[in-house]
């Protein structure tokens, strides 16, 4: 039988997250001689869909007359919560209903999320907009991998792991070798697995150390709007603090009141590009004991005021952010 696979495309989406999933199906029609999968591209209206890079895609329906899915991705990015109409969401809500298994690649995750569809789910969120997501909708369980298949919900962090992800549904569907020739159509090296971790770790890191390390970073994202910064930090690990900065400046070459710093202005800017939260709602979830401290540290910091950096991101020619900061990683270039 054929699969039918839907794609929910959602004012702003990425091009580079989405593609490789259409082509990744249409490869594995060819390579087998068979109709083993059709797509179909829809909209809330079904109108075209404007992308981030200023392209615009045309749909095949709008969510009121597209026939019934075996699966449907919600793709999505920038602002994806400013889309998310009421009709959409019932509708979403419908097709779970109705037996289609849903999804999502990058920011889509929002959608399902805001439709109520993520209950009892593992989410692979993009490390990038986790802390957002977080912030909107804590009962959701975020992971780190690159995507998770769950028996009614598969979740992608977006970028190259997507065409990972159909590699994976296709070699479940019809085996691995049909993967194999899917992968190799596509020119892609290596297949890799869900629990794959998205950013890559220090190669010369000693294993009990980057533990530790991990276990301090995931408590500082955690508890991000801790207002006693640095010390909570401590007291939890039960380290002096000599010990705390000698494993940051030796992994890290940072000193970990700075990197808790760094981490609470990449959170901000994220909060500012992703959410419409207002300012004292973002300095209270950084851990900024007011709005004035907060907005005279982050215009430091990025040389603009959240004000100023907002209106600057919502501009029609995004341009490109670097990460100030990675978990037990190297700095990352990020283009969305």
């Amino acid at each position: 039988m054929t699969e039918k696979f839907g794609f929910l495309i959602v004012p702003d989406f990425p091009f580079y997250g989405f593609f490789p999933a259409i082509e990744a199906l249409r490869v594995a029609n060819h390579n087998s001689g068979r109709r083993l999968y059709e797509w179909h591209l829809i909209s809330a209206d079904g109108g075209p869909v404007t992308a981030t890079n200023g392209m615009t895609l045309a749909v095949d329906h709008g969510i009121h007359d597209c026939p019934k899915l075996s699966v449907c991705f919600a793709v999505a990015g920038n602002h994806p919560l400013d889309h998310c109409s009421p009709n959409l969401l019932s509708w979403l809500r419908q097709i779970d209903r109705h037996g289609t298994v849903l999804g999502a690649f990058d920011s889509g995750i929002f959608v399902l999320a805001a439709a109520g569809l993520l209950g009892g789910h593992d989410a692979a969120v993009h490390w990038e907009i986790a802390p957002t997501l977080r912030e909107h909708y804590p009962m959701v369980s975020i992971t780190d991998r690159i995507y998770q298949i769950d028996e009614r919900r598969i979740t992608c962090a977006g970028g190259s792991s997507t065409l990972d992800l159909m590699l994976t549904l296709i070699a479940k569907a019809h085996g691995r070798e049909l993967a194999e020739k899917v992968a190799n159509g596509l020119v892609h090296r290596p297949h890799r697995a869900g629990p794959e971790r998205q950013l890559p770790e220090r190669p010369n890191e000693v294993s009990k150390e980057r533990a530790l390390l991990r276990k301090i970073i995931k408590f500082m994202e955690d508890n991000i709007d801790d207002s006693e910064k640095i010390e909570s930090v401590s007291r939890r690990f039960e380290l002096t603090q000599r010990k705390l900065e000698a494993l940051f400046k030796q992994h890290l070459g940072i000193l970990p009141s700075r990197f808790y710093f760094e981490m609470r202005m990449e959170h901000a800017r994220e909060y500012l590009f992703y959410s419409a939260m207002n300012i004292q709602e973002i300095a209270l979830a950084c851990g900024f004991s007011s709005p004035s401290v907060f907005c005279r540290a982050f215009r430091k910091f990025h040389q603009l005021s959240p004000r100023q950096y907002r209106q600057q991101v919502s501009a029609d020619s995004l341009k490109q952010f670097s990460r100030t900061y990675a978990p037990a990683g190297p700095p990352q270039i990020v283009s969305r």
